[in-house]
């Protein structure tokens, strides 16, 4: 499998977290971590809570929100899919994704699909989690490149958490050997 526990016992999981939703909004902004972070936060704490149980190392290239607005620029969406992607050259087991899943950019109505795809194409066996809204543009391009997909149910978001811990525990009992994810 592409997990491949470390003689100390841990794994290293690239955690690429980027609520990318419309992000050429005026409200656009990089998130800093904080005692009381904005709820899309909440998805991030499980795979935080997730990593800390299984020891694993943590990398975040980028973590960002934007309240909804208007199509992002293909300049606003390379400046946050890169570091990505660079993240995942360097090497990992795992990539956990936290997307919104209704972005939409100048050229591309689907650039969850198309992040999934190119995380897929630099890193072909490496698992990818992937949460989404549960009002997602759902596309076979994004479901063709994923591991496992999970989106919340409610509204407002209160299972945000859930939702991730639930895409997390997936990806980790598959890098462990104990599922095999089917989409």
């Amino acid at each position: 499998t592409p997990f491949a526990k470390k003689g100390t016992g841990t794994m290293k999981v690239k955690m690429i977290l980027p609520a990318l939703t419309e992000a050429k909004s005026p409200f656009f902004r990089p998130l800093k971590y904080s005692l009381f972070p904005p709820l899309g936060l909440a998805t991030l704490a499980a795979y935080l809570d997730l990593a800390a149980r299984e020891h694993a190392e943590i990398v975040t290239p980028v973590a960002a929100e934007s309240w909804p607005s208007n199509r992002a620029s293909r300049a606003t969406f390379e400046t946050l899919v890169r570091p990505i992607e660079d993240a995942v050259r360097a090497g990992c087991d795992a990539v956990f994704l936290d997307l919104h899943g209704a972005m939409v950019t100048e050229d591309c109505d689907d650039p969850e699909g198309e992040i999934a795809r190119r995380v897929r194409r630099i890193a072909p066996e490496v698992p990818i989690a992937v949460t989404l809204d549960y009002h997602t543009n759902l596309s076979g391009e994004l479901v063709d490149n994923a591991t496992v997909v999970t989106g919340y149910k409610t509204s407002p978001h209160v299972d945000m958490y859930d939702a991730g811990m639930l895409a997390g525990s997936i990806l980790v009992r598959a890098l462990d050997g104990a599922s095999e994810p089917v989409m």
